[in-house]
């Protein structure tokens, strides 16, 4: 987790002295903890999102429908999440929203999960969280038209903190739609002309990108 350290500044660190004070062996442990279940309790709410609708189509299907009524029930919506899942309204629409998002977009799941690990391993605090996953659904889901297309991070660069004096690294994406982000404190990071040959790659990739999407309409 520390790196780039000068072997005297190692030493200092390891030293009993040092560590009768400063655990860090316990720090860096609690913190890659922390780093993990941040991911795993991301991966469980999805996890658990696909089970509920899972459950929910079976309810919803005529077999599910079946069954309940052989068994003298009725239930309605409410009932399945209220006394099946034990969850509330907003919180089942929620669920049912990510589930839909794993199915019809892939892809917006596992940018997001690249972004946030970009993120980490630059040294940035990241919130994994479901709410921010359905924001991004939301941003870039399709309309009605047929003729639009949804907005999709094509190309992630990464620039490690170990660059920067300030410790904290950057994340830059190319969107399918030309736009160039930049994730962290960018302020007197990035120079014009990084960001002229950033956009003329950027040109490049969207280029393409189109034409790949041209000959698959063909």
């Amino acid at each position: 987790m520390r790196e780039h350290l000068l072997q005297i500044e190692n030493d200092f660190l390891a030293s009993s002295e040092v560590r009768s004070h400063m655990n860090i062996a316990r720090i860096d442990a609690l913190a890659m903890d922390i780093k993990d279940k941040r991911k795993s309790q991301f991966d469980q709410s999805i996890k658990f999102a696909k089970l509920v609708k899972a459950s929910y189509d079976w309810f919803k299907s005529e077999d599910g429908q079946n069954t309940f009524n052989d068994n003298g029930l009725t239930w309605t919506n409410e009932d399945f999440y209220t006394k099946a899942i034990c969850i509330s309204k907003a919180h089942f629409y929620r669920v049912i929203k990510v589930a839909k998002i794993c199915e019809d977009t892939p892809q917006i799941v596992s940018s997001y999960k690249r972004e946030c690990t970009a993120e980490e391993n630059n040294g940035n605090p990241v919130e994994r969280s479901v709410a921010e996953l359905i924001k991004r659904a939301n941003g870039t889901s399709t309309s009605q038209d047929d003729n639009e297309t949804s907005t999709e991070t094509l190309v992630t660069f990464s620039i490690k903190k170990t660059m920067f004096e300030d410790g904290r690294g950057l994340s830059i994406r190319i969107l399918s739609d030309g736009e160039i982000k930049i994730s962290g404190d960018a302020d007197g990071k990035i120079s014009e002309d990084l960001m002229q040959n950033f956009k003329s790659i950027s040109d490049a990739i969207i280029a393409t990108n189109n034409a790949n999407l041209n000959n698959q309409t063909l």
